[in-house]
């Protein structure tokens, strides 16, 4: 049986530093460096080393994203642990898009 992708764009591989920006669970304001792992239209995959909750808007700085038309923000949809890293997913939002 062939696995079928369920995303409606390709995803591009990158090794970008971002940093994220986000409300922790009592609304203080925190803050964390992490690597794009791959991107597409209508989302980001981010390695970091601390857990972001399911549902926080994301806020990201990524200078070298930029050049490439880059700008966003974003739901997290998902948030894995990996060794000693996480792995979050975040859906963007608004204007936030991937050229």
């Amino acid at each position: 049986m062939v696995k079928r992708n369920a995303r409606g764009s390709e995803r591009t591989l990158s090794n970008a530093l971002v940093k994220l920006k986000w409300k922790g669970a009592f609304g203080e304001p925190r803050f964390a460096p992490g690597k794009v792992l791959d991107c597409s239209e209508s989302g980001i995959r981010i390695e970091i080393a601390e857990p972001i909750q399911i549902r926080s808007y994301v806020t990201l700085d990524a200078p070298e994203l930029h050049r490439a038309g880059w700008a966003g923000w974003g739901s997290v949809r998902y948030c894995l642990s990996k060794r000693s890293k996480y792995i979050i997913g975040l859906e963007l939002s608004g204007g936030a898009r991937w050229n």
